[in-house]
């Protein structure tokens, strides 16, 4: 930030050249960094930033360097020369402490008590970029709870990725904890696929299972509907005969490939050596299924 006069900079190493004078509040992180990057410059340290905002303003220093936050609640900020980064350190396999730290920072953050917290705290408006996501990374590190696995007491155990347990105040709280949303309730819905029978194709590959699937003539008008509350009653297992293979294609972010089964086995049409079996040998050998000549899949 420049004073009365001062020369407009786009550059903090601008300041470092003789005849510069350059404030700053001792021992804080810009008077290091301006000891070590601004050699030929004259640099002050005044005891806190309101000496230093008097210094600015009497002509003492043309520029001061400080926190942006601080400087920036009445003056305009020329340039900024590096950012500085803050944390909380938990001792390693803390998990309980780590995973409940990241639900409340996030639900602080993007509620309206984090503005009220700065504006009582600190000058200036709030800037926050809220890049919190889960740690895929860290595996089981996101992981609230004992390892008992009854998480009544001590946190909601996600339904899908149920090895990670979250803070029972995470659950329907408007924000989705889980990794697979589970904690917030939502309303299941009726999915619908066609599945195609593989000796009615010309081939076993996804462009065949596609087009055929493509053809088909349409969903029953309760597809995408919610299923609202289900009774269990008598009913028979809806699996294809032995000898049929019924099949769709399936896609993820990484992978597009066929899925079928029978009424003994699940198949595989469309292999990966990046996902799964890779020949006839590998199927049988690595993963202990079954090779199946006549339409060349692996059947688990």
């Amino acid at each position: 930030m420049g004073g009365p006069g001062s020369d407009d900079i786009s550059d903090v190493y601008e300041l470092d050249a003789d005849g510069v004078t350059v404030g700053v509040v001792s021992g804080v992180y810009s008077d290091i960094w301006a000891s070590e990057n601004l050699g030929m410059a004259t640099v002050s340290a005044y005891e806190d930033i309101d000496s230093l905002l008097v210094a600015l303003g009497n002509g003492d220093v043309m520029y001061v360097l400080g926190e942006t936050g601080l400087l920036s609640a009445d003056h305009a900020i020329m340039t900024t020369f590096e950012e500085e980064h803050f944390g909380i350190a938990l001792r390693e396999g803390n998990n309980e402490l780590l995973t409940a730290l990241d639900v409340a920072i996030n639900h602080l953050v993007e509620s309206e008590y984090y503005a009220s917290i700065h504006s009582d705290w600190l000058l200036g408006e709030p800037y926050v970029v809220n890049d919190w996501s889960p740690d895929w990374d860290f595996g089981s590190q996101e992981y609230y709870g004992d390892e008992s696995g009854d998480s009544s007491e001590d946190g909601f155990r996600c339904t899908v990725e149920n090895w990670q347990v979250i803070p029972s105040s995470g659950v329907n709280d408007g924000y989705p904890d889980c990794y697979d949303g589970s904690d917030e309730q939502q309303s299941m819905i009726w999915a619908c696929y066609v599945d195609v029978r593989a000796d009615s194709l010309p081939d076993t590959s996804i462009d065949s299972f596609a087009t055929k699937i493509n053809n088909h003539p349409g969903f029953p008008e309760w597809c995408g509907e919610e299923v609202g509350e289900l009774q269990i009653g008598e009913t028979q297992p809806n699996l294809p005969p032995e000898d049929d293979i019924y099949g769709s294609v399936l896609s993820d972010p990484d992978w597009t490939r066929v899925l079928a089964r029978n009424a003994t086995h699940f198949h595989e049409f469309e292999h990966s050596p990046t996902h799964g079996w890779s020949d006839m040998q590998d199927c049988v050998d690595s993963f202990g299924a079954t090779w199946v000549e006549e339409y060349s899949t692996c059947a688990f």
